[in-house]
């Protein structure tokens, strides 16, 4: 027999539509609480460093700039407000029927950051305080829209959503968050700088209603329904707004806060998956594309157990652009527990990059934010994370997770043959111990040795007994057809898994 060393590196990430025993040796079948990155290796992902002063179930959560966030909690009957430095909390919504408490949006315009609830007055927060968005000259400045969603564009504040208006589209005043007349000119034509009501019910090609709002490239207003998505141009004179007739797609949104710009980019869920709404390569129209084929199956399971009434009935998602991660937050058990789906993503030329997905169940993540930090002395991290209890710092390395993942079957082009396996040898870097799992073919555990990773640098170092060597190298004397790798850690500290190998005899 032939002594033979397979090697296994640059990594994709999660496939969990292929069968274990078919499946590309670059995927896993299981990635839990850590990710691949652009370079094929697996990297343990961080933990949440809660605030130990607060114990909330999160309903939204957004930067105020890069020292201080607002957060909005659930209390009872109502949303709560609490920002940076505040000890005292706001009632902003209360429970009142017919208008129940629904999904928060939140978004910045006039340098205050506006909350919109479907059915309630929006509150926003002006750094110091909150307050009442009412408008208060209504008689002659209009309603204020109590809608669910709402975007900034081109210094417009566009709200939708509005109860009993499910097609209608109401844009501010230019540069008024309090005005909202449509023609103040008395004329036949409205003046530049007025708003509007756009009704999209007859670009619908069925009966849709609007689900959430975007902004695309800065001047295109997205308009999300059930089952279709539109796109309007935008201008600074409101006379001049138009709909994109070369553009539209029966794709539609699934969660008002999963749209997330991403660079150039729109981000958003759909039932039945990820997608990117973007400028195609000619550069000539818009294109969306499907990101998430790879694990349709899990992402449909995610959806199906999002429940349909109670206080959580929509996925969140945000954009770390420091990983270049975009995060899904989908909750599950009527809101009890949430799973988190993460996208790791890193833009390329044309349809290039690269593109890697993993899911940890049981996150209990329901929603986060992310803001750039200017420098090392900024207060706040840059991904600040709201959980079932409490909120923090959502890029903690010294937090313990449940990292997780595992291997397809490793038969080394041999699946029908029985081989003596001989050594694993594993090259990592870090600080957390991790365990190695072998499995055989029927999913027999054959054993389980735990190991330190080495320095991440020149200096050689030390295992955790004086039988570890570096690279790591460890025996597993076993007759299979094939294997299964595991690798498991729950300690704090920092973990890269380079690559991996197995030395096997076979004929």
């Amino acid at each position: 027999m032939a002594r033979r060393l397979f090697p296994y590196s640059r990594f994709v990430g999660l496939d969990t539509v292929t069968s274990p025993t078919n499946m590309s040796e670059r995927y896993f079948v299981d990635l839990q609480d850590a990710y691949i990155d652009f370079r094929g290796q697996i990297v343990k992902g961080p933990g949440t460093n809660k605030d130990s002063s607060n114990t909330q179930k999160h309903f939204n959560i957004k930067h105020y700039g890069s020292d201080k966030i607002v957060r909005y909690f659930r209390d009872g009957t109502s949303v709560k407000g609490r920002a940076t430095g505040q000890s005292i909390d706001s009632t902003l919504f209360t429970q009142n029927a017919p208008t129940a408490l629904s999904p928060l949006m939140l978004v910045n315009f006039d340098q205050k950051q506006f909350s919109f609830m479907q059915g309630h007055v929006p509150e926003f927060f002006d750094g110091t305080n909150f307050a009442s968005a009412t408008v208060t000259n209504a008689s002659s400045l209009g309603r204020y829209p109590d809608g669910g969603f709402a975007v900034n564009i081109l210094n417009r504040l566009v709200v939708a959503g509005i109860p009993n208006k499910p097609t209608e589209i109401h844009v501010s005043v230019q540069d008024s968050y309090q005005d909202w007349r449509t023609n103040t000119s008395g004329g036949t034509t409205p003046a530049a700088t007025d708003g509007a009501i756009i009704d999209v019910k007859n670009q619908f090609t069925s009966n849709d209603t609007i689900q959430g709002l975007a902004v695309l490239e800065g001047d295109k207003l997205v308009v999300f329904g059930k089952n279709e998505t539109l796109v309007y141009l935008a201008d600074t004179n409101i006379n001049q707004w138009q709909i994109a007739r070369d553009f539209r797609v029966p794709v539609g949104l699934f969660g008002r806060n999963t749209a997330v710009n991403v660079g150039t980019d729109v981000f958003f869920c759909s039932r039945f998956g990820v997608h990117s709404l973007r400028r195609a390569a000619s550069g000539l129209t818009l294109e969306t594309i499907m990101l998430s084929r790879e694990i349709q199956d899990k992402y449909q399971e995610a959806v199906e157990n999002v429940p349909t009434s109670g206080e959580y009935t929509e996925p969140h998602a945000v954009w770390d652009g420091e990983i270049g991660q975009y995060h899904v937050y989908f909750p599950r058990s009527n809101g009890t527990v949430f799973d988190r789906l993460t996208f790791t993503y890193e833009p390329g030329v044309g349809r290039g990059g690269f593109r890697s997905f993993s899911f940890t169940p049981g996150a209990n993540q329901i929603c986060a934010s992310f803001f750039a930090r200017p420098d090392s002395t900024a207060v706040l991290s840059a991904l600040q994370v709201g959980t079932t209890s409490g909120f923090g710092d959502g890029q903690d390395l010294s937090q313990a997770v449940s990292m997780s993942l595992r291997t397809p079957l490793l038969s080394q082009q041999q699946p029908d043959r029985y081989k003596l396996y001989k050594r694993l040898i594993v090259r990592a870097v870090g600080t957390a111990d991790f365990n190695c799992v072998i499995f055989d073919e029927n999913n027999n555990q054959l054993q389980s040795t735990t190991v330190r990773p080495e320095a991440d640098g020149f200096a050689s170092t030390t295992g955790i007994n004086s039988s570890q060597t570096r690279p790591i190298d460890i025996p597993i004397p076993h007759r299979a057809k094939a294997i299964s790798v595991q690798f498991t850690s729950t300690n704090a500290g920092e973990l890269r898994i380079l690559d991996f190998g197995l030395v096997v005899d076979v004929k």
